[in-house]
């Protein structure tokens, strides 16, 4: 399929068409994507009237110059959000898998202007058209200014959304190379936590600002030369009256918007067509001979039942080899950057970190908890289709369970005791260390207990991204979200008696009392185990067939 056919509309219809009946056959079979929905609509949607009844005060009562600037910021704004969700694949769009199209005699470029198309009926503009509508409305002053500025925010939409495209299939052929996944892993995570630091830092000075001195300075400037800068300055000239301004800006956004339209339908070529571009495939991994294996399991696994040792040793070769539990670990670097920033960036002073730093090292512990329950509460996700293969073996489901809760638990122990020792040592706590390190490895072993139950009862295939462009969902996302949120405060209430038993002696009764409350805790927790454990094996024996269906299903 070449890339110089010109986009026909009768193929266009035919793909808006098919957008609309997957949407409708996606909320009318599928309830958790309508609630999700629904609910985005609900909480976002005030937000976003009132980010649009904003900008349409600004436009009204701000001088033209000033206008120029907050439209110039707004579809700045806009513009980085589409683009860092391709960054950080998230899901603003409900998409279908464009690769189950490649079959049909459609090109690439009219493959991606009607998914383009098709991206007006997904929340994510519905969310910012109420701000697209008021920039219609304050810059259109008679007919021709209101079609320029139509024309405009049209080609700047379409410009922003092809580039988003091409964005997500460069980053879907990139990480098809494990080397490219592992840079990724650890580039984005650093990414985040730059963009976190700036927004906070830029959030404390901003009252400081002169804001009239900032818009005269290079960096500003500069950016009216960009897409949005350009949109910005095209629609401003046609309120003016300004016609050959807005012309050259209508120019310009439409050879970008070409030009991102031909780099989507490239870059859809090649990952689709078996070409990536982060490298080459990589070659598969010559087995491990069998005395090597025998010997590398009796040196580390010894003293486990052979099904325990087994399973155990294939989920850490998980644990190291898939980027998305190298995310998830890596998450526990945003606590302590948070927590330095926060010591740092609020000016704490020593001894106001004396005072409540122990406090806040509990709390943000709980909270890391909490972030990790994504994958404890789906211990059978990484299984995928294998699950029905894996359930065929005449093994002990409680060793199966075992082993899965060992590597787990070790590798989330180990990271959690880590980033305690790290709070502690910041905020004067060090004292606490003993308290808050057991507390983390005691509170981990109450969730991996709930997640066993949980993941016989919602497992949700886990699909490593990079292998094949996923079609994205926006709103079975939130339902997910909303879900898993009110799932781990659940498990949460479950870890509040280990907290009070090593939080309480010492801070509200005598010390001594951990004579008893520690062996508490620890009573606590083993039984919690122990009932895990046996409803689980009762659970899953009698769930296999519906747990390998839900995890060989690919539609996501």
């Amino acid at each position: 399929m070449g890339l110089t056919a010109r986009p026909r509309i009768p193929y266009l219809r035919l793909l808006f068409g098919l957008k609309v009946r997957l949407l409708w056959r996606t909320y009318t079979r599928n309830t958790s994507a309508a609630v999700g929905v629904i609910t985005l609509l609900v909480f976002l949607g005030p937000f976003a009237v009132g980010v649009a009844i904003g900008c349409f005060l600004g436009f009204a009562h701000l001088d033209p110059a000033m206008g120029r600037h907050l439209l110039q910021a707004v579809l700045l704004g806009i513009y980085l959000i589409w683009l860092m969700s391709a960054v950080f694949g998230y899901a603003l769009r409900e998409e279908f898998d464009v690769s189950k199209l490649l079959l049909y005699p459609v090109t690439e470029r009219q493959l991606l202007t009607g998914t383009i198309l098709g991206t007006l009926l997904d929340f994510g503009f519905l969310l910012m058209a109420p701000t697209l509508l008021v920039v219609v409305v304050s810059f259109s002053h008679s007919f021709a200014s209101f079609l320029l500025v139509v024309l405009v925010v049209v080609l700047f939409l379409f410009h922003t959304l092809a580039l988003f495209q091409a964005l997500s299939l460069a980053g879907a052929g990139m990480l098809r190379s494990r080397r490219a996944r592992d840079l990724m892993v650890v580039l984005l995570p650093l990414l985040s936590i730059v963009i976190y630091v700036s927004f906070q830092t830029a959030a404390h000075r901003a009252m400081d600002v002169d804001w009239r001195s900032f818009l005269t300075r290079p960096a500003w400037q500069a950016a009216a030369y960009t897409p949005p800068g350009i949109a910005a300055t095209a629609i401003a000239g046609a309120a003016r009256g300004e016609i050959g301004i807005a012309l050259a800006g209508l120019f310009v956004l439409a050879a970008l918007s070409a030009g991102s339209l031909y780099l989507s339908g490239w870059l859809l070529h090649r990952v689709y067509t078996g070409e990536t571009t982060g490298g080459a495939v990589r070659r598969a991994a010559p087995m491990a001979r069998p005395r090597e294996r025998v010997v590398g399991r009796a040196g580390v696994w010894a003293s486990l039942p052979p099904v325990v040792a087994a399973v155990a040793e294939k989920e850490l070769k998980y644990l190291l080899r898939e980027p998305y539990f190298k995310a998830m670990m890596l998450q526990s670097l945003y606590f302590l950057v948070i927590m330095l920033f926060g010591a740092t960036g609020f000016r704490v002073n020593p001894a106001q970190m004396l005072a409540y730093g122990p406090v806040l090292a509990w709390g943000v512990t709980g909270v890391m908890l909490l972030g990790e329950s994504s994958v404890v509460f789906n211990i059978l996700g990484t299984e995928g289709a294998s699950a029905s293969l894996l359930f065929l073996y005449p093994a002990s489901r409680r060793e199966l369970l075992l082993g899965k809760n060992l590597t787990l638990f070790t590798a989330l122990s180990a990271i959690n005791v880590a980033v305690a020792l790290g709070l502690c040592a910041l905020t004067g706590g060090m004292g606490t260390f003993p308290l808050i390190a057991l507390w983390t490895m005691l509170t981990t072993a109450v969730f991996v207990s709930a997640g066993n139950l949980i993941s016989i009862w919602a497992p949700v295939r886990l699909v490593m991204r990079g292998w094949r462009v996923q079609p994205q969902s926006a709103s079975r996302g939130c339902t997910y979200f909303l879900t898993h949120g009110l799932v781990s405060l659940g498990a949460g209430l479950l870890a509040l008696p280990v907290l009070a038993a090593l939080m309480a002696p010492g801070r509200w009764i005598s010390p001594l009392w951990f004579i008893a409350t520690i062996p508490f805790a620890l009573a606590y927790v083993c039984a919690c185990y122990a009932l895990s454990l046996q409803l689980g094996e009762q659970w899953l024996m009698q769930r296999e067939p519906e747990i390998a269906a839900q995890l060989s299903d690919t539609e996501l």
